[in-house]
């Protein structure tokens, strides 16, 4: 909404030169002007471009201070994020590194050897063979009712 505000001040400028060139203008009725004249249409001329030169350093002052603290406010905020994650990973890295070093998390001991009234815990429980990928466990076959 800023930029219309800019728009409106070269717009309001362009029309006010209009009309000033007019009264200048007109009173020559088509004869050529004098010195005098001559140095109220170039200061008329400048008038008009200063307008609109200081319209358009207005709007990229304000376009450039509004960048800046947009940029570091997405600098805070991405900085925050950041902390905030890197603040979610200590703990969990910190709770790993306790554990590991102080034995509060045990592996669990390895599995008992199977024998052959007692099946390993891995294997199908109908069949004392354990599973492999080259011989998948297949389901028993559903009881046909007569």
């Amino acid at each position: 909404m800023r930029y219309i505000g800019a728009a409106m001040r070269i717009e309001t400028a362009r029309v006010k030169f209009g009309f000033e060139w007019e009264h200048l203008v007109a009173p020559l009725a088509g004869k050529e002007p004098d010195a005098n004249q001559i140095k109220e249409i170039l200061e008329a001329i400048e008038k008009f471009s200063l307008a609109i030169r200081e319209a358009i350093e207005r709007e990229t002052g304000a376009w450039i201070t509004e960048f800046q603290t947009n940029l570091s406010q997405l600098d805070k905020e991405t900085k925050e994020l950041f902390e905030n994650a890197q603040n979610e990973k200590k703990p969990w890295n910190n709770a790993q590194n306790r554990a590991s070093t102080s034995n509060a998390i045990s592996t669990p001991p390895p599995a008992a050897p199977s024998t052959p009234d007692k099946p390993h815990p891995q294997t199908h429980p109908h069949r004392s063979i354990r599973p492999s990928p080259s011989r998948p466990v297949r389901p028993l076959p559903a009881a046909s009712h007569p």
